[in-house]
């Protein structure tokens, strides 16, 4: 099912910001396959002569969208919002098995959704919110601890979150 966070990962990867229509439709071209605009990946790939080594570990709708562009993928099908760990671990597994061979990857893109998950299920005062923002934070501290020197992490969110669960809201 397509969802709004599918209209942020296409201007993430593109720089291209979707349409009014993206967004009302719940950015539906990226469940109509192959995402066809010029992108940070495939610019990886041009700049690499296709000897780019992409990993990719999180939501299907990227395997849709730039499935063709990774070498190494584990996308998990959409679960229920009320499911708020099991894609985190698979991601957190499969990326600790890319950092233990060392740096057989140019890129790896992980999708976590766990926090995410919480917020739209439980609203942001419930604990479960509190405690996936650990949980992510801890990942992204075993990343840290587990990179090496040629390694470089970027971490971002898509949308912040009302205190009812619905897209938007702003920080304290």
């Amino acid at each position: 099912m397509p969802t709004i966070t599918a209209a942020r990962v296409k201007t993430f990867m593109s720089g291209v910001l979707g349409s009014v229509q993206d967004f009302m439709d719940g950015a539906g071209v990226m469940d109509h396959g192959e995402f066809k605009e010029d992108t940070i990946l495939y610019q990886l790939h041009q700049k690499l002569q296709d000897k780019t080594r992409i990993h990719f570990y999180g939501d299907v709708m990227w395997g849709k969208s730039f499935g063709k562009l990774f070498t190494k993928e584990l996308a998990v099908e959409e679960q229920d919002v009320r499911e708020l760990d099991y894609n985190d671990n698979q991601a957190w597994k499969n990326i600790k098995v890319d950092l233990d061979h060392g740096s057989d990857f140019d890129l790896i893109i992980a999708h976590l959704d766990g926090m995410d998950h919480a917020g739209h299920a439980h609203g942001t005062r419930d604990g479960s919110v509190q405690k996936k923002m650990l949980d992510v934070e801890s990942i992204i501290k075993k990343v840290i601890d587990n990179m090496d020197d040629d390694t470089t992490i970027v971490v971002f969110g898509d949308h912040g979150m009302t205190q009812e669960g619905s897209h938007g809201g702003s920080s304290d």
